[in-house]
């Protein structure tokens, strides 16, 4: 990334002293590796390079509050382990379902949507009933779908299949959805104009796509 940032700037000369029709629109962001933050701070338009299909991706952290209890007593607690198990092993069946073959886009490896969890934390002895656990997780999207439709499934599996059950223990039971952070999927038609454009400057049509997330679809999606 570092080497293209030189390349470019070392091409200034260049397009100052050429008779453009089009300005040159150099876009320089920052903190790219820990979710694309930096690009969405300002929208201009860029070449968009020979990747032109990319995953979005929406990073989500999930706070369980139970109710302690000592472990000899555990029904009079509010498990948060437990029920955190309950929310990843949903994440997990979305997954599986996410598998399905018209689900599926070869172009990508691998060809479908998934989800992951990535980070856990709670508990405090194994004879005290957890009263926090906290987990992370991610949802790395196909284009085609928008991955907060899984976010917006997860908060009804909590309120509708676990939150009734722990509040009735203890009314100080919640789960706690927190965005970390999201970007959109690129999916850039071959015969685009910014296609075109690409394939010109390189003399070759080798377009590709990858699974990981990048800036593109936030500046494709500003306009």
């Amino acid at each position: 990334m570092k080497g293209y940032i030189a390349c470019v700037l070392a091409l200034v000369p260049a397009f100052t002293q050429a008779s453009l029709h089009m300005p040159v629109h150099i876009a320089l962001s920052y903190d790219e590796e820990v979710g694309c933050l930096g690009v969405a701070r300002y929208w201009h338009r860029f070449s968009r390079g020979r990747c032109w299909a990319n995953k979005g991706k929406v990073a989500m952290r999930c706070d369980v509050q139970g109710a302690a209890c000592h472990s000899a007593h555990a029904p009079i607690g509010v498990n948060a382990i437990e029920y955190a198990a309950q929310l990843i092993g949903e994440l997990g069946r979305l997954g599986e379902a996410l598998r399905v073959a018209d689900a599926l886009d070869e172009r990508f490896d691998p060809p479908f949507s998934t989800i992951q969890t990535g980070v856990i934390s709670g508990g405090t002895a194994l004879n005290i009933v957890p009263e926090q656990c906290r987990f992370d997780f991610e949802v790395r999207a196909l284009p085609t779908l928008d991955p907060q439709q899984i976010v917006t499934a997860m908060h009804a599996y909590a309120a509708q299949k676990l939150l009734p059950a722990m509040q009735a223990v203890s009314a100080r039971s919640e789960i706690r959805f927190t965005e970390l952070s999201s970007y959109p999927g690129l999916d850039i038609p071959l015969h685009s104009q910014a296609a075109e454009l690409i394939a010109g400057f390189c003399g070759s049509r080798a377009f590709g796509t990858v699974a990981f997330g990048t800036e593109g679809g936030l500046f494709d999606q500003s306009g």
